[in-house]
């Protein structure tokens, strides 16, 4: 099998509070699964909240709130591109973002700069943020 290095990460869950927060048992996680998990982080953090970087981040859970129309949606969506984009290892992505009742799901692929396409599916509530990818745990 061929092996693309994204680095690696300690895998995440849904932590007590609703969001991300280390697994209980934090076992590292590669490839496109560490690639995905970031690309997440990059979604649910609201942005200015990293001390070393405030440009990083967008919390798309601050919509769910609002009055979303089809336009909303897919300003969402564009806007969680470029956000995606500002990881080095993307090269490109295709998001779509659907409202059911209180939930935002995210879906779409990832190209990544070297590597094969994956699909990655976020789904966002006021109380939780589950990543739902294809990604793999590839070394």
């Amino acid at each position: 099998m061929t092996t693309t290095n994204y680095g690696f990460d300690l895998a995440c869950g849904v932590g007590a509070d609703g969001f991300f927060d280390l697994d209980v048992y934090a076992p590292p996680i590669r490839g496109t699964a560490a690639l995905a998990q970031a690309l997440a982080h990059r979604l649910v953090t609201p942005r200015g909240s990293l001390l070393d970087d405030a440009s990083f981040g967008m919390d798309i859970r601050a919509a769910l709130n609002d009055s979303l129309d089809d336009a909303d949606l897919r300003e969402i969506a564009r806007a969680a591109e470029e956000e995606c984009r500002a990881d080095e290892r993307v090269d490109d992505v295709a998001l779509t973002v659907v409202l059911d009742g209180d939930r935002l799901t995210v879906t779409g692929t990832v190209f990544p700069v070297v590597g094969r396409s994956f699909a990655l599916v976020l789904s966002l509530s006021d109380a939780s943020a589950q990543l739902l990818t294809t990604g793999t745990n590839d070394r």
